[in-house]
């Protein structure tokens, strides 16, 4: 929590670095007779001074009121699960062109591209709620998503979804695609 006090001494530090600069263009006006300017200066410089004032109580309320008892509440660390060994995916067609890039979502993509975007459109494909393929990106805050070709691509999945979303769609197509993961 020591974060929340620096974070408002740096304010406070940046508060007097720019009342110092108004103090110094204050005196350059008032010394080449801009008194217009030298008055509102001086005008900022009382407001700054005052909103500095507010920091400083803030700094004292904190030190008073919630350092001591944040430090026996730690938000706990969230730690993510261990990952699992990078796979990627091969895919055979039928002639027996094969596709395999060093990453699964790049493959993925590609083959997609391949299929046909507007056909993968067409057939309503989803992952978690949001379409397989779009024209526009869908801005959401967890899933990722991948221009490829001038469409938006939702790889957020795991290299054995893209293969059953391969198959499926290979399926519902009649394409015959072998879609196989690989270490």
């Amino acid at each position: 929590m020591n974060n929340i006090k620096s974070s408002l001494e740096s304010v406070k530090k940046e508060i007097e670095n720019y009342a110092d600069e108004l103090i110094y263009e204050g005196k350059m006006a008032f010394s080449q007779s801009r008194f217009e300017d030298a008055n509102k200066l001086s005008n900022d410089g009382i407001k700054l001074q005052e909103f500095g004032k507010k920091i400083n109580s803030l700094i004292d309320d904190w030190d008073r009121n919630f350092n001591k008892v944040l430090e026996f509440h730690q938000p706990k660390k969230i730690t993510s699960s261990p990952k699992s060994t990078r796979t990627g995916l091969s895919v055979t067609f039928p002639n027996g062109n094969i596709v395999c890039e060093t990453k699964a979502s790049t493959t993925f993509m590609k083959i997609l591209w391949i299929i046909g975007f507007e056909r993968i459109i067409t057939l309503g494909k989803t992952v978690r709620t949001l379409p397989l393929v779009s024209r526009h990106k869908n801005n959401h805050p967890i899933y990722v998503e991948n221009q490829y070709q001038g469409y938006w691509i939702i790889t957020h999945s795991s290299t054995k979804e893209k293969k059953e979303t391969l198959e499926k769609i290979s399926k519902e197509l009649g394409l015959g695609l072998k879609v196989e993961i690989i270490n």
